[in-house]
Order: structure tokens, then sequence, then C-alpha cells
């Protein structure tokens, strides 16, 4: 498998605002033939919202992480208790990563996302090639994932605004399902594998 970048440990770079961030991709994009790019950050912090600016503005495709949830067969305790375990990381790298490297220039990607809702994979979906890739979502840098992107960027969030905004996106009827169980989750993610030394730049 190809490897952009071999880099473990580092010091991120804590960006200004969004405007260096777009700046900063957009002389990667005139640099390079293709470039890819990872948002990752607890939930609520902002990274669909941002995938969703940087695609209007920048012309990006973007592969949400939430279409890669675990299908019912890896939905067991043993697979929870694995940190970083809540994504279906191997399929990632089976239908997604070969379409990243430098020479599948012009390729579109095509897969299949998991509705978790009902629980089965929905129709195809088709991603056109252009020379943004962003791979937006918790787990996006998985420690297995790492080494497909060209930037990685690490989103932050105070656990006050988390909760209010989490209010405002799922109600209070299901707070508490990301309370007790998807944010514990996340938490074990970011304290084992600690993406924020595995980053570029923190937002």
């Amino acid at each position: 498998m190809h490897i952009r970048d071999k880099r473990t440990e580092k010091v991120p770079v804590l960006l200004n605002g969004k405007e260096e961030l777009f700046s900063i991709l957009q002389q990667m994009i005139q640099e390079r033939p293709s470039t890819v790019l990872a948002i990752d950050g607890p939930c609520a912090s902002g990274k669909t919202t941002l995938a969703d600016e940087i695609r209007d503005r920048l012309a990006a495709r973007i592969i949400p992480m939430d279409d890669f949830f675990l299908p019912a067969e890896l939905r067991t305790e043993q697979r929870y208790a694995t940190p970083g375990g809540n994504v279906h990381y191997e399929r990632i790298l089976k239908d997604i990563a070969p379409f990243l490297q430098s020479n599948a220039h012009g390729e579109e990607i095509v897969y299949r996302p998991f509705d978790c809702t009902a629980m089965a994979y929905g129709p195809e979906r088709r991603v056109p090639w252009a020379p943004l890739t962003v791979i937006e979502g918790s787990y996006s840098l998985h420690e297995v994932l790492r080494h497909l992107y060209d930037l990685r960027l690490l989103l932050r969030i105070e656990p006050e605004e988390q909760e209010r905004r989490l209010l405002a996106r799922v109600g209070a009827e299901r707070i508490d399902d990301f309370v007790n169980r998807w944010i514990p989750l996340e938490n074990l993610y970011f304290e084992n594998m600690q993406p924020h030394l595995h980053c570029d730049y923190i937002l």
C-alpha cells in the first residue's frame, strides 16, 4: 500500500482560524496533483460543517466516516473495547484507500455506505475525482489510517459546548446515548491513540 507520510509523534500547529486552513489547502492543491485531508475530533466539534465549507469553497470530494460504522456482525463487546474499534476501518482500507493513492488520479470512488438506522448497507455511492479529498469524522486519525493523508487536522471543543450542540442536534431524549455510550468510546480512542500527537494542525 502506498504510504504518503511515515511521521509519528509531532508538534501540531494551532491554527488561528478557518481562513488560515483554507489558505494552506489552496496552496497544496496548486502544488500537488491530489491532496488528502483528514478531519478528526469529538462529536459535535464541527467536522461535518467544516468539510462542507471546504467542499463548497475548494470543490473537494467528501468521504464521511459515518458511512463506515460497524455492521451488526462486528458490533461485539470485544470490538467496542478496542480503542478506535467503533469504525469499520478494514473496509476503508479496502474500498477507499486504493483511490487515494497518487496513481489513482482521475478515478472516482465507489462504495456502499452503511446505514445505522436500517442496519444495512445502502445504495452504491459514486464520488467523482477531485484534486482535494476530505475524510471527515471521528476516528479518521486511527493508527491504521494515518498514512493515507497528506494533511491531518484535529478539531477541539469544550465539554459544555459539546453538550449544548448535542442537545440542539439530537434532543434531550437521545443525549444519554451520547453521554453514556458514544462519547466514552470516542474518549477511549482519543486517550489511547492520541491523535493530537499525529496531526499537522489543531483548530
